[in-house]
């Protein structure tokens, strides 16, 4: 019984010490569903400006959603390299059509997406949480 109860404490100890999920090349592999946030955009020099975006990311990569201040659309996110985290570059074809690049950190609770348009750079920083918590 000791032994058993031995071996069941070092499998959960094991399963605590696991890494985090890691990108492969079928998807992003995040281990579950995110919806990230965030409220401030930087555009090149300029002050932090006020226009909130959220994003809904799925585990492997897909069919998401983006939202701005101004309505939602769907979104397809297609993974791509990153040796910080996980990456995917996120396109939209409704009412943006913006192809943005998506950074989510290795612990899942922080992320970057970095649009370029006519304009310049806008870049968002943000956090993220797994989807419906």
């Amino acid at each position: 019984m000791k032994q058993l109860l031995a071996i069941a404490a070092l499998a959960t100890l094991a399963a605590c010490a696991s890494p985090a999920p890691t990108p492969t090349a079928g998807g992003l592999a995040i281990g579950h569903d995110l919806s990230c946030n965030a409220s401030e955009v930087v555009r090149g020099d300029s002050p932090p400006m006020t226009i909130y975006i959220s994003l809904e990311v799925p585990n492997n990569g897909g069919e998401g959603n983006f939202c701005i201040a101004t309505g939602c659309e769907d979104a397809v996110f297609e993974p791509a390299r990153s040796a910080s985290g996980f990456a995917a570059t996120m396109r939209t074809n409704d009412r943006t059509n913006w192809s943005a690049n998506l950074e989510i950190d290795r612990n899942l609770r922080s992320f970057t997406l970095r649009q370029t348009d006519s304009e310049g750079v806008s870049l968002w920083r943000g956090t993220c949480n797994a989807a419906g918590s």
